[in-house]
């Protein structure tokens, strides 16, 4: 791996006191979009509004890569009732990315910010793929293509996720294919492959950490 460390999108945002402003300000407009839009009212009936959007301030203040101790679900465990139960899918999905751009954009986010929290957004689009449809081949404007695009870091974050999970009898062995498997990741696709982490579940930063010492 190079040495180089790339920031993380919370730093690139001015710092976690910073960011913190801005995701307030950005939940907030993005859930008045999300509860305006016909197709997606329904999956928010009967919720606490305001302890929902708290949860999605430190949910992507931590996925983004900022200090915040996150100990709430993960993205599949939180939304499994609502798919298995209520048919959320990636139509829904990629409606709710399209608002969440959106949102960037008219807090006036710079592009790169915008394109950097959609690839992260983008790693648990997988989660919500209906199981009767063909696997997923990323089509969304907010995905990126090649070494590094959202699709690869997805795959790898997968395979992270069960190396990390099931490294107690083999410790030494787990670190090494850890290792092995992100030697070639740049710092950029190394904040990447975090922030996909951190939307599958607390806790795999810290074992994926304890691996590479």
């Amino acid at each position: 791996m190079t040495a180089t460390k790339e920031s993380s999108l919370i730093e690139r945002m001015g710092g976690a006191e910073a960011a913190s402003g801005l995701l307030i300000s950005a939940v907030e407009l993005f859930y008045y979009k999300l509860l305006n839009d016909a197709q997606l009212a329904r999956f928010f009936e009967g919720r606490d509004m305001a302890m929902l959007k708290k949860k999605q301030v430190d949910f992507l203040a931590y996925v983004f890569g900022g200090p915040t101790e996150y100990s709430g679900k993960g993205i599949f465990e939180a939304h499994e009732h609502l798919i298995r139960e209520q048919g959320l899918n990636e139509v829904h999905f990629d409606i709710v990315a399209n608002h969440f751009r959106n949102t960037l954009i008219e807090l006036q986010a710079g592009k790169d910010l915008v394109d950097e929290a959609l690839r992260i957004l983008g790693t648990a689009r997988p989660i919500f793929v209906r199981v009767n449809l063909p696997e997923y081949q990323s089509t969304s404007d907010y995905d990126s293509s090649g070494r590094g695009g959202t699709e690869n870091i997805t795959a790898v974050a997968g395979q992270l996720q069960e190396l990390l999970l099931n490294s107690d009898a083999e410790l030494e062995r787990t670190r090494q294919q850890v290792k092995t498997l992100v030697s070639r990741a740049t710092p950029e696709n190394m904040q990447r492959l975090k922030g996909a982490l951190r939307m599958r579940g607390p806790g795999l930063i810290d074992l994926l950490d304890q691996a590479l010492e």
